[in-house]
């Protein structure tokens, strides 16, 4: 139960010091504990990890930045990937021009912070720095950027390295899943897996 196909952390680019073979593994039929590794380097391969696993709500994309700025814009901050757009100008799209923002900036793997006018257009930012000052002769707006607040999660189990974690295990645990939950956590040694 759970893991991912061989050697995809190692290879995503996205998050280059993964160097583990598998995701998190938190079951099978046949072998106590999680596998593979309980850190980024992969270094140990094995079942009889111990890991500790939760539920966990999502927050909307916006919750995930903070407002640093407001009707003002850091003179350093460069464009993501995707910069600008007006698709959502005048509101045509959607009626939360902050929200519509961070979800295209959670779309964008090089995407730090935005800036969102009132009227909906949104420019994606890969990085930013108040260090040059601020332009303040803009339209109304915000600029908001990570860090990213986790979402709230409940423990649901801890499995020992001698814990059989298999599919009877987990049915047993279903009931204990809130309606709320959009994902789970795996924490195995300094691993940490959604």
């Amino acid at each position: 139960l759970g893991g991912s196909a061989p050697f995809w952390p190692r290879q995503n680019s996205n998050h280059p010091m993964d160097q583990r073979k598998h995701l998190s593994f938190w079951g099978v039929e046949a072998a106590e504990g999680g596998c593979c590794s309980p850190a980024l380097s992969g270094e140990v391969a094995s079942w009889k990890q111990a890991f500790t696993m939760y539920t966990c709500a999502a927050a909307p994309a916006v919750e995930k930045y903070s407002v640093s700025f407001t009707n003002q814009h850091p003179n350093d901050a460069p464009s993501a990937e995707n910069e600008c757009t007006n698709a959502n100008h005048n509101l045509v799209v959607s009626d939360d021009p902050r929200e519509f923002c961070a979800q295209r900036c959670d779309a964008d793997a090089t995407c730090e912070a935005f800036w969102v006018y009132t009227t909906g257009r949104c420019c994606l930012k890969a990085s930013w720095s108040a260090d040059q000052g601020f332009t303040t002769d803009l339209q109304a707006g915000w600029f908001l950027a990570l860090p990213a607040k986790a979402p709230t999660c409940s423990k649901i189990a801890d499995v020992s390295s001698t814990s059989l974690a298999n599919k009877a295990f987990w049915e047993s645990k279903c009931s204990e899943i809130p309606s709320s939950a959009t994902m789970i956590r795996v924490d195995m040694g300094t691993v940490t897996d959604y």
